[in-house]
């Protein structure tokens, strides 16, 4: 059968199976007048697309964000594939010197449109000398034969330094991590990637490069580019494309101690994968634009931005830090520039032009974490804005689509959806510590052992990050449990505990005060591991300080009976369990024993007084992941008791009528030892 294809704007091959007949102007010299103005194309082709699938939409809520001034660089994909974001500002003319000298390379004196490594940096208050060393990987489909020499060009124009094969700056594999057989090239996907090297370019100029140019821009090829491009030792690797929100192929977008960030999309309100992955830095869009303020810039929501709440991933837990409105995984976390009427500059295949989407916010985000730092080993780099949220600039201005008003689609102050926390006020809010380069001001960097066992404690750790010359003077913890309890709540290691029917997330904050009385908070979630086979817990039981299954107390003296509760795996104390006493022979007061929960310590402990022998019992509930625990019981034999008081002093520094204080324990003999008195 016969399908009919429209297509508006400027469109690039997929290459995915059957497409061959995508129609795809080359943007070569000359081209771009031909250009500059919307262009619908009409194809009849014979079949259907995609192996026997229909060419489809992405499934995103909002409306396209092109207009007839801006087109997108890579056209509608087969099901199963990805669309690279990058759109093309159409009505923007190059300066005269420019557009003379097409594929003349660079033309001194003379300044391209769109916003350069300057203005990006004046903006979000980089430092371009910073980043020396590290690597940042751009994934993208398909191959760009001249990439390489347009970041020639391009840098030369800037006066950034050379980044060359030849230098080891640069790099260009394929999904398989070798420089040979290069994919096929494909116009679209060329401009996309024009795009990302010379944004990380204008970022930080001082990086090197990984190029790594997947099969085809199928999910599972572009996937297995991102491993590749990790494995080869890049720590920032930026995804500028996307397709409809799913798990599928989500595995290849988590790896620990990598900064992975992704293009939110370009249609509006709406989720896009792979930056709904919850390990992934979803990157959205904004308006830029030079504002007589401090700054010198002003930002406000890009219409085109994409966000809102995913439908196929879970809610990560750094995002209990916030509120998004959205039980799931939300979108965006941080932001940059992308509306393409505030663009980029950016040179390809010999023209100068003018590029935004989303897909240019994502290697800039990519490229400012590598500014910031490597990430922590076993980090994910997008929980380090939430923590240094304080660092960003908040965009509160602006809405992608209609949701009844709600953050997801409006920008608030605080995290909102279309620009997430916000974009980059230097680099700080990127770094595991929250500072970059020698400290000026006091950081902190926090780590808490997750998930923990509720009942169990788990170990937190904060590390101040001090400037020259300062001290720490005090540090406190506090959770958002107030049930919570922390071993050594003014030390820098502490163990944190919460009762054993704690759930979900809490939250563990440090705040340290230095020497210059500066102070900081960090914040991060405490996630509870309530899942799999319930554990068992051990008991020991009996009167304090004693052991044995017959133990004595003194007549009519008020002693403790304590239950002491561990897990029976690990042998740890589990606070909040119940533990309930009960008399099973003799008298005793009070007649019915109260309960009591365990503390951190494990110790659950209630007083007795008996004249005559008794057995005792007791037992435990079920409570959060632990099993109940049946009972044990031990007997008690009473006995009338002499108190012993032992205590010296040294008389020839004591005088008649100084105070003496005495510590210790005071003690009544018995039959079977010394016990201490209630």
């Amino acid at each position: 059968m016969s399908s009919l294809f429209r297509v508006r704007g400027l469109l690039s091959p997929d290459l995915s199976p059957g497409r061959s007949a995508r129609w795809s102007p080359r943007l070569s010299a000359g081209r771009s007048a031909a250009l500059s103005a919307a262009v619908t194309v009409t194809l009849l082709v014979a079949g259907t697309f995609g192996g026997g699938a229909a060419a489809a939409p992405l499934p995103l809520t909002g409306g396209s964000a092109t207009t007839s001034t801006s087109q997108d660089v890579c056209g509608t994909p087969a099901p199963g594939y990805l669309r690279c974001l990058a759109i093309r500002k159409t009505d923007a003319s190059e300066p005269a010197g420019l557009s003379a000298h097409a594929n003349a390379g660079v033309v001194p004196n003379v300044t391209p449109r769109g916003y350069g490594p300057s203005d990006l940096a004046a903006a979000y208050q980089l430092d371009p000398n910073g980043g020396s060393g590290q690597t940042v990987a751009l994934v993208d489909a398909f191959d760009s034969p001249t990439v390489e020499s347009d970041l020639a060009v391009y840098r030369a124009q800037y006066g950034l330094p050379a980044c060359t094969t030849l230098n080891s700056c640069f790099r260009k594999v394929n999904q398989a991590g070798a420089a040979s057989p290069l994919p096929a090239a494909n116009s679209g996907w060329a401009a996309e990637i024009a795009l990302d090297v010379e944004m990380v370019s204008a970022v930080c100029p001082q990086c090197n490069i990984l190029l790594v140019e997947a099969r085809t821009n199928y999910t599972s090829d572009l996937g297995s580019a991102v491993d590749t491009a990790v494995a080869l030792g890049a720590k920032f690797v930026s995804n500028s494309y996307g397709g409809g929100d799913s798990t599928s192929q989500g595995s290849h977008f988590d790896h620990p101690g990598v900064a992975i960030t992704a293009s939110t999309g370009d249609n509006g309100y709406g989720v896009s994968f792979p930056a709904s992955v919850p390990t992934v830095t979803a990157v959205g869009g904004t308006s830029l634009t030079r504002a007589a303020t401090s700054r010198g810039w002003a930002e406000s929501t890009w219409s085109g931005s994409g966000s809102g709440c995913s439908g196929a991933w879970g809610k990560p837990a750094i995002q209990t830090l916030v509120n998004t409105g959205c039980t799931n995984r939300a979108v965006a976390d941080v932001s940059a520039v992308a509306d393409p009427n505030t663009g980029v500059a950016v040179y390809d295949a010999g023209s100068w032009m003018v590029l935004g989407g989303t897909s240019a916010s994502s290697p800039i985000i990519a490229a400012v974490y590598a500014l910031a730092g490597t990430p922590g080993a076993g980090d994910y780099p997008n929980t380090y804005p939430y923590e240094y949220s304080d660092s960003v600039n908040d965009v509160t201005v602006g809405t992608n689509g209609s949701c009844g008003g709600s953050p997801l689609c409006t920008a608030r102050a605080g995290w909102d959806g279309p620009t997430g926390l916000g974009t980059p006020a230097g680099a700080a809010a990127f770094s595991a510590s929250g500072v970059v380069g020698p400290p000026t001001k006091l950081g902190a960097a926090l780590t808490v052992n997750n998930p923990a066992i509720p009942g169990i404690g788990t170990q937190a750790t904060v590390t101040p990050i001090l400037p020259d010359g300062h001290s720490v003077t005090s540090i406190r913890w506090k959770s958002g449990r107030t049930d919570c309890v922390f071993s050594a709540p003014s030390s820098r290691t502490t163990t944190v505990t919460c009762p054993a029917k704690a759930s979900g997330t809490t939250t563990v904050t440090a705040t340290v005060l230095d020497s210059a009385q500066a102070s900081r908070a960090v914040t991060v979630p405490l996630v509870f591991n309530t899942g799999g086979a319930k554990r068992d817990l051990a008991v020991t039981f009996g009167l304090a300080g004693q052991s044995g299954s017959s133990q004595s107390v003194c007549t009519s003296a008020s002693t403790p009976v304590v239950a002491t509760v561990t897990d029976a795996a690990t042998g740890s104390p589990v606070m909040g369990i119940p533990v309930s006493f009960s008399r099973q022979t003799g008298s005793l007061n009070p007649v019915g024993l109260p309960g009591a929960n365990t503390g951190a310590d494990g110790r659950a402990t209630v007083s007795i007084s008996t004249a005559t022998p008794l057995t005792l019992a007791s037992r435990t509930t079920a409570v959060g992941p632990f099993n109940a625990f049946a009972g044990s019981s031990f007997g008690i034999t009473a006995s009338r008791c002499t108190p012993d008081l032992t205590a010296t002093t040294n008389l020839t520094s004591t005088y008649y009528g100084d105070p003496v204080t005495v510590t210790g324990t005071l003690t009544r003999a018995l039959g079977t030892g010394v016990v201490p008195v209630g």
